[in-house]
């Protein structure tokens, strides 16, 4: 059996991650997947993607470590995401202060919150560029 080359299997991981969203969007509607639907898109997507950059980063004999540390943050923050929300809708009488906190907080945090999205993006990229390296001679 003939292996994949690592451009192609990136390419199936983003394809297969918007036919994911496409179809939790039409299944949930607009307003479930704007709570969970990115988030879920993310828990997806992110250990396959580890996985490819993995195998690409033992092939090219280089430390696997960066992938963690920039993989793990977007992660938490996906299960942040589910784990705020299924508190918020399953909280009863609880949830109040949870509203309350996330107004009073995120308004403060929306310029490092968009900052934080383009560094790691930024990263995840170089992540990808560096295991598409060829390994010299």
């Amino acid at each position: 059996m003939q292996k994949r080359p690592y451009d192609l299997k990136l390419i199936m991981l983003a394809v297969a991650s918007l036919v994911l969203g496409i179809v939790l969007y039409i299944a949930a509607g607009p307003r479930w997947f704007s709570f969970y639907g990115l988030a879920t898109v993310t828990l997806v997507a992110l250990p396959v993607l580890a996985f490819i950059l993995f195998r690409a980063f033992r092939e090219l004999e280089l430390s696997r470590w960066p992938v963690i540390a920039i993989l793990l943050p977007p992660l938490l923050a996906a299960l942040v995401q589910i784990g705020f929300w299924l508190a918020f809708f399953e909280g009863g009488p609880g949830a109040v202060p949870l509203a309350a906190a996330r107004a009073m907080i995120l308004p403060h945090l929306d310029t490092a919150l968009t900052l934080a999205g383009i560094i790691v993006s930024a990263l995840v990229v170089w992540l990808i560029l560096r295991g598409a390296m060829k390994r010299g001679d």
